[in-house]
């Protein structure tokens, strides 16, 4: 074994790690501004649909319906109780027959009619 060989190998470990100690200084990488700018997107469209009049957070409960009528609203005698600052004494009633439930809504003048989400009305 040379002599000067394991003072020129600790010379290397030596500048191996200051090289490595300089690199690590200049922080981590930045993002694309342009996945920033689609994550924010992303984020607010999400709010928003959230928010919307049938997005998750105006949820009030899930309820199983019974077959036959069951009807909605602030009332105790309603199978389904809302707050009474959601909705009126009765507000509504589903119908359901086993397969699909028809939502009927009560009008101002306490009768029910039939209604659905895609405008078109259905049978109870």
């Amino acid at each position: 074994m040379a002599p000067g060989l394991p003072r020129a190998a600790s010379r290397g470990a030596l500048l191996g790690c200051l090289v490595s100690a300089c690199l690590s200084c200049s922080g981590p990488p930045r993002p694309d501004p342009a996945y920033i700018e689609e994550i924010e997107r992303y984020r607010t469209d999400r709010v928003q649909r959230l928010q919307q009049p049938d997005g998750w957070l105006t949820l009030l409960g899930l309820f199983w319906l019974e077959r036959g009528e069951t009807t909605f609203g602030s009332a105790a005698s309603n199978p389904i109780v809302l707050p009474d600052s959601a909705a009126p004494p009765v507000a509504g009633r589903f119908f359901y027959d086993g397969a699909s439930a028809s939502p009927l809504r009560a009008n101002r003048f306490g009768t029910f009619r039939s209604t659905s989400h895609r405008g078109r009305p259905r049978r109870p």
